[in-house]
């Protein structure tokens, strides 16, 4: 028998076969991708959540299996030898029932089985016949080859449309990865200088890029922890317009290496912002974040470090031996002092130190040139930690020698540094004694034969060692009239110190009659005096003298009496 057919008709089946999986596959694929591009579209326009894109990338997947198997089982149903053959049939009439029947009785025999009912001879004639008559048609063209190349034609260019479209635009590459489910941001936001730590009333920039979709507002939250933690504040931070254009210098100004710029930030032709959020004089800690829709930093936390500084402030003023004064301790940083006195500083900071010292300067008074009291840096001894972790304080000693200002400077071991300070020194220097005439009040007139009363008093602010009353006559010599000596008072003081029941004198009042008769004086002579006091300033005591001062001597006063001659 002639199977010439047959296997004509079996290669048809076979290439129909594989035209109807080519076009299951070829639908089921271009359901996924129209699906997929779909809710890219609408996530790139919407930015939908992942709540959203699960259910729908889900349903995509649903769809395209449903697809699939639809055609599946349209495939099963048309797979069979009958729909073949009627589709051969239908397509050529002339050929009639030729080919049905010629696969019904012909396949048995090109297996080597007789069909039942049908002569071996009839059914090869057939066979040739159909053969015949089939040989100049195309019945191939049963197979839609060409509608399924088209189908995937279509499918590839609306593929390679949608993946041009996606390698083209950063921001379609950014929804067709979050269609896939891959959480992957439209902004990605880069913070510095993160956590840190700011000394106490310094400044600090905070800054924020924005890589990607520029077109929400970036938000700022804060809040202070220090002394407690507050409640969460926000505001909108707008782009710094100043700013370099380039991704590579906005890494910069967050401190990275711009050559490391790639590596670190998204790149590329992603667009971007800088935003800035500044602060001055800061006192408190707080927390911070930065925020865009889908995109947030982690929280940092600014931290603040407080400077040194002086716990406790104590200065010992010993005053020179001469003035005999009880020593002092004072617990500010204005000093007022007498000359040559001795100063010795405490101070204990509230955290070690490393160095420490007092920058004393000359005060711009006018009486003190600056080459006799120039610029002196007092070192502060840093003692050791004291006993249980206790601060042990810093000292140092000298001697007050003139008006001054003066800096305490303190680095503590963390770090920081005393805040700037100024203080006064002012020195009193030891006055000269004073001296004040109570007898006679003025200048006087006297007869010859007068007792004339001579009455001062002195005083001193630390001591006297003597005072006196000194006259003269007609230029002649000076003679003491009364001279008080208080040395034997200061060697009994001496005597007492250790008692200290006993100070110096620094007061007295001297008086004495001066007899005018002893000089047997006239008119025409005169008589000058005056008072001095002397202190106990030691190397160099201070004598103070009065004016001189000057007595008239007048005649004894004669009394006439006018007699009436009647």
């Amino acid at each position: 028998m002639n199977d010439i057919f047959l296997k004509r008709f079996k290669a048809i089946r076979q290439r129909q076969l594989v035209s109807d999986i080519i076009q299951l596959l070829t639908l089921a694929c271009l359901t996924l991708i129209v699906g997929f591009a779909l809710l890219t579209a609408a996530d790139w326009q919407w930015e939908l959540s992942r709540a959203w894109r699960i259910p729908l990338h889900w349903t995509i997947w649903a769809m395209g299996g449903l697809v699939a198997a639809w055609h599946s089982l349209r495939l099963v149903d048309r797979a069979t030898a009958e729909i073949t053959a009627s589709k051969i049939e239908s397509a050529f009439p002339e050929l009639g029932q030729a080919v049905r029947t010629t696969f019904e009785f012909g396949t048995p025999l090109a297996v080597g089985k007789t069909p039942s009912g049908a002569a071996v001879s009839l059914v090869a004639a057939l066979a040739e016949d159909t053969h015949r008559r089939a040989l100049p048609l195309t019945i191939e063209d049963v197979v839609p080859v060409k509608r399924v190349l088209a189908l995937v034609a279509l499918a590839g260019l609306f593929a390679l449309g949608f993946a041009a479209l996606v390698l083209a635009k950063w921001d379609w590459q950014t929804a067709a990865s979050r269609a896939m489910l891959v959480e992957m941001p439209y902004r990605q936001l880069y913070a510095a200088p993160g956590n840190t730590i700011v000394d106490e009333n310094g400044s600090l920039s905070l800054k924020v890029v924005v890589v990607g979709r520029t077109n929400e507002p970036v938000v700022f939250q804060n809040r202070w922890v220090e002394p407690t933690i507050g409640s969460w504040t926000e505001r909108t931070i707008p782009a710094d317009q100043a700013s370099d254009p380039t991704l590579q210098a906005a890494a910069v100004e967050l401190g990275l290496n711009a050559d490391d710029a790639s590596n670190r930030m998204a790149t590329g032709n992603r667009p971007h912002t800088l935003h800035r959020v500044n602060y001055e004089a800061l006192a408190k800690g707080f927390e911070y974040r930065f925020s865009v829709p889908g995109a947030e930093t982690e929280t940092y936390k600014v931290g603040i470090r407080r400077p040194v500084r002086i716990k406790e402030f104590e200065v010992d003023l010993l005053a020179p031996a001469y003035t005999r004064l009880a020593p002092q301790t004072l617990r500010d940083g204005n000093i007022t002092g007498l000359a040559g006195s001795q100063l010795s500083f405490r101070l204990t900071f509230d955290k070690p130190v490393r160095t420490a010292s007092i920058e004393l300067t000359p005060r711009t008074s006018g009486l003190i040139e600056d080459g006799e009291n120039p610029a002196v840096s007092l070192p502060l001894l840093v003692a050791a930690s004291g006993s249980a972790g206790k601060i042990a304080p810093c000292t140092a000693e000298m001697v007050l020698d003139g008006d001054r200002q003066y800096t305490i400077l303190a680095e503590a071991i963390d770090g920081t540094r005393l805040p700037k300070n100024k203080f006064r020194i002012r020195v009193k220097a030891d006055q000269a004694p004073q001296i004040t005439f109570e007898e006679p009040i003025d200048a006087v007139e006297v007869h010859t034969l007068a007792e004339l009363l001579m009455k001062v008093r002195v005083q001193d602010d630390f001591g006297l060692t003597n005072a006196g009353i000194i006259f003269q006559v007609n230029n002649d010599q000076e003679i003491p009239l009364i001279a008080e000596e208080f040395q034997a008072v200061a060697a009994a003081i001496q005597e007492g110190e250790s008692t200290g029941a006993m100070s110096a004198q620094t007061q007295a009042t001297l008086e004495k009659l001066l007899p005018l008769e002893v000089f047997r004086l006239t008119q025409k002579d005169s008589i000058m005096y005056f008072a001095y006091a002397v202190d106990n300033l030691p190397d160099n005591p201070q004598r103070t003298e009065t004016e001189m001062r000057f007595v008239d001597i007048r005649p004894l006063k004669r009394r006439y009496n006018v007699i009436d001659p009647d």
